[in-house]
């Protein structure tokens, strides 16, 4: 959900009850193994340009010989989509990318269950305006096993509401005289592993366990169609069942936003905050508590100490 809506909705929660989030069913769940292996499930509707930079990004920053891409092609039409996907499978190499396609649109929902359901590994949901940086799947992996009631783990992000960096629901910039890589570098580098418990994950980039789509099942693409909400239903529902949400907070994606649904986008918002409204009464309760505690800001701030604390020199204009 944007982070505009997500904050002025949350002053309209002020008196509400919020859901305990960061309670888990199992009084001490304790680590678990890493997973050997994830699939990186790529939804693609456009946005050419964005999803060429994705691959690129995906290509240089990911284990293909331990990890697979599953690219949902949704829909016909999109002759310069397919001509990246096309590449990215090539290089990848049959064993490292699997490519769907939907013979009609789908929507994002769909196209997203698609792919979840064409694996049988722990997953990772990643937007195609997304840039990845080094070691993310390695990073993503530990915090997943860092203990066994996690059932979805969230990057820092540039624009990813409650876990947008520098800025809290912000849509930020990558600092200025840094690159993305570089940023990551430094967000790595101040992190301390913390992983600190979130009331929902963010769908720009998501890694969800699979023994939670096998409890609770896949998003619910009836209610929430092309778009918006979904993750944070599905976040519910786990909470629900009893799994918790974790930041990781040693590892940072850029997310460029907005690419895919264009004009449609402020009527796809609504229908998914009445869908959430309906189904889970407590989420936006839950949410404005998080805004008003800001948990995370302690995590922000070290990463803003060590971005002043730069040479002079690591300065590029």
């Amino acid at each position: 959900m944007a982070a505009g809506r997500v904050r002025a909705l949350a002053k309209r929660a002020l008196g509400r009850v919020p859901i305990d989030y960061r309670r888990s069913s199992e009084p001490d769940p304790g680590p678990e193994p890493l997973a050997e292996a994830v699939d990186v499930v790529l939804p693609v509707y456009g946005a050419a340009a964005e999803l060429d930079r994705c691959a690129k990004s995906l290509l240089a920053h990911t284990d293909l010989d331990r990890d697979r891409l599953v690219v949902v092609l949704d829909g016909p039409g999109q002759d310069d989509a397919e001509a990246v996907v096309a590449r990215l499978a090539d290089v990848a190499g049959p064993e490292a990318a699997l490519v769907l396609r939907n013979p009609q649109r789908r929507g994002f929902v769909g196209s997203v269950n698609r792919g979840m359901a064409a694996s049988r590994r722990d997953v990772i949901l990643l937007n195609s305006d997304t840039v990845v940086t080094a070691e993310w799947t390695e990073k993503l992996r530990a915090a997943a096993a860092s203990s066994r009631d996690v059932a979805t783990v969230t990057p820092f992000s540039n624009n990813a509401t409650i876990c947008s960096l520098p800025q809290f629901l912000a849509e930020n910039q990558v600092p200025a005289g840094l690159s993305i890589d570089e940023f990551a570098r430094l967000v790595d580098a101040c992190s301390r592993r913390e992983y600190p418990r979130i009331p929902t994950g963010v769908g720009v980039c998501l890694y969800v366990k699979r023994r939670v789509l096998d409890a609770v099942g896949l998003f619910d693409e009836e209610a929430f169609g092309l778009g918006y909400g979904e993750e944070n239903d599905f976040c519910m529902r786990a909470t629900k069942a009893g799994f918790v949400h974790v930041l990781d907070d040693a590892t940072f994606i850029f997310h460029e936003g907005h690419k895919s649904f264009g004009a449609s986008r402020e009527q796809r918002l609504l229908a998914g905050e009445r869908a959430l409204r309906r189904r889970h009464p407590e989420y936006i309760p839950t949410i404005a508590a998080f805004i008003r505690e800001d948990p995370l800001r302690p995590l922000r701030e070290r990463v803003m100490a060590g971005l002043l604390a730069r040479p002079a020199s690591d300065d590029r204009h």
